[in-house]
């Protein structure tokens, strides 16, 4: 493990800093840790088709890719920022999504404990089953409804059987400047219409791409710091979102108040916008582990949700 002690960055030699494989570079969370994390860390990023020289091929469905890679690269630290999130079409792909959200992670854990490396992996709120009343903990009892959610639940399993150093991060309503999401779309629409219907009976924290990227770096520069054997003491299961909480309609509310107040957000139903897989209603998750244990603590959705809006208008 390489250590420094995060002062004077610019004189550090780049030889000092961690090497840290990130799984899913291209993604909401992985591009936001590829620029983060650049700035502490050696980063190395995976491909289907490399492209750049710090790339490497890797198809999660080839286990022995997974292998090789981690192999090749002896991470200090791997990010599995991968995963198959196409929730309605897991009814349907199942075999798909196993082998990307419960399959590929234990393997890539297993490799981890036989180079030495500390994973970093990120679940869901969709492993809980979205009956509760208030925020739920990482001891609760899991219960997904859906394809997705149990194969991200096997996932975190597969973790937890092949590696000691480890720190799986649920997190919920993951959004970006980038990608496909809730956030975007509705920032898009709503300079094209003058009206909107959105679900008002579901509740979670949106949570910014960006922000989850702040706080793994974070981690990242401790792990660095106090080595492997402070990961493998302080390891586990935890959530990470941001703090506050909100339905899909007062989250759409918000981005059309600071993008076009003209336009009239209808709230409905999660019963009149029905979907293959269903959906928790109550996915705000406590966060004061993280906290408490990592020193990890997430702003509010609101303040997490301003410079997303506006990188998006700056890309107009």
């Amino acid at each position: 493990m390489a250590l420094r002690t995060g002062e004077q960055h610019e004189l550090i030699d780049n030889s000092t800093l961690p090497t840290v494989l990130i799984i899913g570079a291209t993604g909401q969370i992985g591009l936001e840790l590829t620029q983060c994390l650049s700035q502490c860390a050696n980063v190395i990023s995976t491909q289907r088709e490399v492209k750049m020289s710090n790339q490497h091929a890797l198809d999660l469905a080839n286990g022995e890719q997974i292998h090789a890679c981690v192999k090749v690269v002896q991470p200090d630290i791997v990010i599995n920022a991968a995963a198959y999130t196409q929730v309605d079409n897991a009814e349907t792909q199942a075999q798909i999504a196993e082998t990307v959200n419960a399959k590929a992670p234990a393997i890539l854990a297993a490799a981890c404990a036989q180079f030495g490396a500390v994973l970093i992996h990120y679940s869901t709120d969709y492993v809980f089953d979205g009956d509760a009343t208030t925020p739920y903990r990482e001891e609760d009892m899991t219960a997904p409804r859906s394809v997705y959610g149990r194969t991200k639940l096997a996932g975190e399993t597969g973790v937890r059987s092949n590696l000691d150093a480890h720190f799986i991060f649920r997190t919920s309503w993951v959004y970006a400047a980038h990608g496909k999401n809730f956030v975007r779309t509705i920032f898009e629409k709503a300079h094209t219409t003058s009206s909107l219907k959105v679900v008002n009976d579901q509740v979670g924290s949106p949570t910014s791409a960006v922000a989850l990227a702040e706080q793994t770096k974070q981690l990242v520069e401790r792990i660095s710091i106090e080595g492997r054997g402070w990961a493998i003491a302080h390891g586990g299961t935890y959530h990470l979102a941001a703090s506050g909480a909100c339905t899909w309609h007062e989250l759409a509310c918000r981005i059309v108040e600071d993008i076009e107040p003209t336009v009239v957000v209808t709230p409905i139903p999660g019963s009149e916008y029905p979907t293959p897989a269903p959906r928790p209603l109550y996915s705000v998750l406590d966060c004061s582990k993280a906290a408490q244990q990592l020193g990890l603590r997430m702003s509010h959705w609101r303040e997490q949700l301003r410079p997303v809006l506006e990188a998006l208008r700056a890309q107009q």
